[in-house]
């Protein structure tokens, strides 16, 4: 279909497999007649849109269509059935300039992944899998049309309006083996040492995680599980407590608030913090050095009041994940020993840290199944299709490893 774009006013007409975006550097222009049935259909139209503008079609410019139309069918012969935007810049002289770009990105996207239309949750619905060469193959071929210098940028463009699309993008070697320039010595190591596309079993990742580790500190294992949920709806919200076996190899600092006949209980069990009123103010205050706050019910009238500074750092007390109990000195013994809880984010993907690269590959495993077996045994009964989409091991500043679900052994 043909697109006539008066840039000045966006307005749009559809006429046939042309895509022209006319622009009028000096006078306001019309369409002469011409042979083809659809321009002289459009031709009135225009005239109106001219009239509402109010312009003065005596001294417009008259630009025969049939020049335009040979142009176009001289220049894109082996384009044919393709979407092609086409910018004409008539002067007022009658004269013309004329520049075919090559299609838009979207219509490649779609082209390669030879799907019709793209996601309308993209977040979650894929509807089709670009590789990393189709991806440069667009980039190289829109390169003039973007604003980017390079192809990389380029291609970085295009694989997010593929993402946007609900396209997925399958990493490829050659991509990784490109970009080594911009690497580390550690990282260019690290990357090779991991086969792109393979699904490790979950002891072989655990394992492999350890050898592409190469900061100086003792770096967190995170596990991240794509999940088949909708999130914004409250029958599909996955969220859970789960105590480690080998427990998360972090030093948890914990601030009990209760009333002072259970300080002592919680002293005891290990509380690094108890107390009440004179940590509520410097809570207040914007202190919040601690790692998690457990408090009893009768207290929860003043921890409220906190819920504006707590909230949005994951620290506020909640019933579901065992932070607000009268058992203050069983909580605490739970949290210290590795005991952790964990929300599906607003993309349907649950990350948390399972752990330290100083682990033994067992306990890494280990660590792995009892948090997958507790996601598995808080599936939604509403979620449809696929629970677990995806799940991928990492360290800190690592590659991720993807996992095959089939190796993971849950109870």
């Amino acid at each position: 279909m043909i697109y006539f774009l008066i840039v000045s006013h966006r307005y749009t007409y559809s006429l046939s497999n042309l895509y022209l975006v006319i622009s009028i550097p000096n006078e306001r222009f019309r369409l002469s007649s011409s042979s083809s049935s659809s321009v002289s259909d459009f031709l009135p139209k225009l005239r109106n849109f001219n009239k509402s503008f109010r312009l003065k079609r005596t001294k417009s410019p008259t630009v025969s269509t049939s020049a335009a139309f040979k142009q176009f069918n001289a220049r894109t012969q082996d384009k044919a059935g393709k979407v092609l935007p086409v910018i004409i810049t008539v002067y007022s002289d009658k004269s013309f300039d004329f520049v075919v770009k090559q299609p838009p990105v979207a219509i490649q996207l779609k082209e390669a992944a030879k799907v019709k239309s793209g996601s309308a949750q993209p977040n979650r619905d894929k509807v089709g899998e670009v590789t990393w060469e189709q991806i440069e193959a667009i980039a190289r071929d829109k390169m003039p049309d973007l604003n980017c210098f390079t192809v990389e940028a380029a291609m970085r463009m295009v694989a997010g309006t593929a993402r946007s699309m609900g396209i997925n993008v399958k990493v490829v070697q050659f991509t990784i083996q490109r970009s080594m320039s911009k690497l580390t010595k550690n990282q260019k190591n690290a990357y090779a040492k991991v086969e792109p596309n393979k699904a490790y079993k979950l002891a072989e990742a655990a394992a492999l995680l350890k050898e592409i580790t190469f900061t100086k500190f003792d770096a967190s294992v995170d596990i991240d599980v794509r999940l088949g949920v909708d999130p914004r709806k409250a029958n599909q919200m996955v969220r859970g407590v789960v105590t480690l076996p080998h427990g998360t190899g972090k030093t948890v600092r914990v601030l009990v608030l209760c009333t002072p006949e259970k300080e002592e209980e919680a002293k005891a069990a290990g509380a690094d913090y108890v107390g009440l009123d004179e940590y509520v103010e410097k809570i207040k205050g914007g202190w919040t050095d601690v790692d998690v706050i457990i408090t009893t019910p009768n207290v929860m009238g003043k921890v409220g009041a906190l819920g504006r500074i707590l909230g949005p750092r994951g620290l506020m007390p909640n019933p579901k994940t065992g932070t607000v109990t009268m058992d203050v000195a069983k909580a605490v013994s739970e949290v210290k020993a590795g005991k952790i809880d964990f929300k599906v984010d607003k993309f349907g993907i649950v990350h948390t840290s399972i752990g330290k690269v100083s682990f033994s590959p067992e306990q890494i495993v280990d660590n792995a199944n009892e948090f997958l077996s507790m996601i598995m045994k808080l599936k939604p009964s509403a979620a449809k299709g696929s629970y677990v989409k995806s799940i991928y091991l990492s360290s800190t500043m690592s590659p991720g490893l993807q996992i095959d679900a089939k190796s993971v052994e849950t109870k």
